[in-house]
């Protein structure tokens, strides 16, 4: 919104407080590296399914999707923040100073390589998390195998979702409760825009704070033209949140 929009530059549009903590709070980035890979839990052995390290790996699980040719799906790695950042060099191409999902994936097992030296065990698991690539028409070329997502640069994205430093909930407070600018009895004046998504809610990067802000947004949307009418006891999120949270436009911080 801030980025793709520059919504946050009118004060017409927001209030100058809301547009404060558009611009400020903490958005995540996040990076994950999907392959395909055979299910070689099937084998009939009592296998792990995830591996948790301590080194740039960070962690690796496997997901079956009950596909019938026998493959299912490792993540090779899927972090948030620091470790996406330091994630991405390990994948820099010199040609376009993108990220190669090839290159990213080899240096990734190759630091995943260094604990199989600790058991055979565990060397034998990770052998496992190599890309699947029977039946393709080049076996040797395993790059559509492998899945490379990153979030902090896709557009109308620009991060993850939104995850508040400590500090940061007077922020949230703020874009969360801005719709109750629609109420006639709201010292601060109503735009007529109101804002709504997972990261301008309490819950974000679930679907939750999404529906949520979504339905804020939308009672403001008729409380401003004048045909909210509530339930049969005339609550609304007009009404509702304004109660529970204790909470009306003046007193955000």
């Amino acid at each position: 919104m801030e980025i793709t929009t520059n919504l946050t530059s009118d004060a017409a549009l927001l209030d100058a407080r809301v547009a404060t903590a558009v611009r400020r709070v903490h958005v995540a980035s996040s990076a994950k590296v999907a392959i395909r890979i055979r299910k070689f839990w099937e084998d009939g052995d009592d296998t792990p399914r995830v591996l948790l390290c301590d080194n740039v790996v960070r962690q690796i699980y496997t997901l079956d999707y009950g596909a019938q040719d026998g493959t299912a799906v490792a993540f090779i790695t899927y972090v948030w923040d620091e470790d996406a950042t330091k994630q991405q060099g390990l994948g820099a191409s010199s040609e376009n100073y993108g990220v190669d999902k090839v290159k990213l994936y080899q240096n990734l097992y190759a630091k995943l390589l260094t604990y199989a030296e600790r058991s055979p065990e565990l060397a034998a698991w990770i052998a496992h998390i190599v890309p699947y690539t029977r039946g393709s028409a080049n076996p040797g070329d395993f790059a559509d195998s492998i899945l490379y997502v990153e979030w902090q640069s896709q557009p109308h994205f620009n991060g993850a979702f939104k995850l508040s430093y400590p500090g940061q909930d007077r922020y949230v407070q703020t874009m969360f409760f801005d719709y109750l600018k629609a109420d006639p009895d709201s010292p601060a004046a109503d735009t007529g825009v109101y804002i709504a998504g997972d990261c301008i809610a309490y819950t974000s990067g679930w679907v939750d704070g999404a529906l949520q802000t979504g339905l804020n947004a939308a009672a403001a949307v008729l409380t401003s033209t004048g045909t909210l009418y509530g339930d049969a006891h005339g609550q609304s999120p007009m009404t509702i949140n304004k109660v529970r949270g204790g909470h009306n436009t003046a007193a955000q911080a």
